[in-house]
């Protein structure tokens, strides 16, 4: 349990990739006649890949220098990172389910 909360201590940024990415994955997995479930999977692993990707290819500071004074700016880029990638991934898994389902 202690290295969770290090590596939460670690990386925030992620942590906020991912939940705003859990948030929106399954309300776009809804609005495509998809299921929560999947929605919320592929919502948070997309907010997660959304940030990761973000931040490898050196858009972590597009909104925000870093420093203090833009700390509102860096979360606002954190969670649109996150729901960017969560609701590919959440509203795309939910299609894909749906179809599944189908057959």
């Amino acid at each position: 349990m202690e290295q969770i909360l290090d590596w939460i201590q670690a990386h925030p940024e992620l942590v906020t990739n991912g939940v705003a990415g859990a948030i929106l994955g399954p309300i776009l997995s809804k609005l495509l006649r998809g299921g929560l479930t999947t929605g919320t999977l592929g919502g948070l692993l997309g907010g997660l890949a959304g940030g990761f990707g973000a931040d490898q290819a050196g858009l972590n500071e597009v909104l925000a220098s870093g420093d203090d004074a833009n700390m509102l700016m860096t979360y606002l880029q954190n969670i649109v990172e996150g729901a960017i990638g969560g609701g590919i991934l959440g509203g795309g898994g939910g299609v894909v389910a749906k179809q599944m389902t189908k057959k």
